[in-house]
């Protein structure tokens, strides 16, 4: 492994104790530099030297609403390339990933398939019609995902608001559903390098804390000796496909 460490932000020694009898969540999005190469190996070192066990959840198809951001192609199309982005990360990263054995794996489309996400989605749903607060959350969350957007990707040229409002809309609950199915985990902690966003944050104080307190606290990482950069989400089947259309173009 390279230079890079990572660490927990804001833990003692009392929470590391607690650590060593407890399992946790580490929550993929694929495409994300800090889940790739040294960083991702750093982060695998420190679970395996802090917790019991670990679920590991790799966020594949959720990320075609991120690609429909900066396409034209159809959400069916870029469902399927998140699905594969999936299976190359999966692939790319084994040899970190069976250091942490034994583990649980979980892909996104087995929490779009359980048996309560219908059930759940219509409960936030719901909260989100008749409560002006928790409503808030999701607007707020689609205004710095949007500003994060237009930082990031450079082709803005003829962007309709609307949809794109949508498309984050659409990603957020989503995101948020699966994120209150997760209590069935049965794990204490949840691993994130980045604050979540104020929806998530929200539907974690509704939806799990209100029923149980002993699940899915939050741990963020800190990353050493690396800069720190705002750098877009990678898919390599996208740019692959996005060459491939530009080479025709240009044939």
């Amino acid at each position: 492994m390279g230079n890079i460490r990572t660490s927990f932000k804001g833990v003692t020694e009392q929470d590391k104790a607690k650590f060593k009898k407890s399992s946790c969540l580490l929550t993929i999005s694929v495409g994300q530099e800090y889940h790739e190469g040294e960083k991702f190996a750093a982060t695998v070192e420190l679970i395996r030297s802090s917790f019991q066990s670990c679920t590991l959840v790799v966020c594949d198809t959720l990320q075609h609403y991120t690609m429909a951001l900066n396409t034209g192609l159809s959400l069916d199309l870029l469902y399927q390339l998140a699905e594969k982005e999936g299976d190359l990360w999966l692939e790319r990263n084994k040899e970190y990933i069976k250091r942490l054995m034994p583990i649980r794996i979980s892909r996104w489309n087995e929490w779009l398939n359980h048996k309560l996400f219908n059930k759940q989605k219509n409960q936030l749903s719901t909260l989100i019609d008749e409560d002006p607060s928790y409503k808030n959350t999701f607007d707020m969350a689609i205004t710095k995902y949007l500003d994060k957007y237009s930082r990031c990707f450079v082709n803005q040229a003829n962007i309709d608001l609307d949809e794109v409002s949508q498309l984050c809309f659409e990603y957020i609950i989503e995101e948020c559903v699966v994120f209150s199915l997760w209590t069935d985990l049965g794990c204490e902690y949840e691993i994130y390098p980045n604050p979540h966003n104020e929806a998530i944050q929200g539907t974690r104080a509704r939806f799990i804390f209100e029923k149980n307190l002993d699940l899915l606290h939050p741990l963020r990482l800190k990353f050493h000796n690396t800069e720190r950069l705002i750098l877009p989400q990678k898919f390599h089947l996208l740019e692959n496909l996005n060459k491939q259309d530009s080479q025709q173009m240009a044939s």
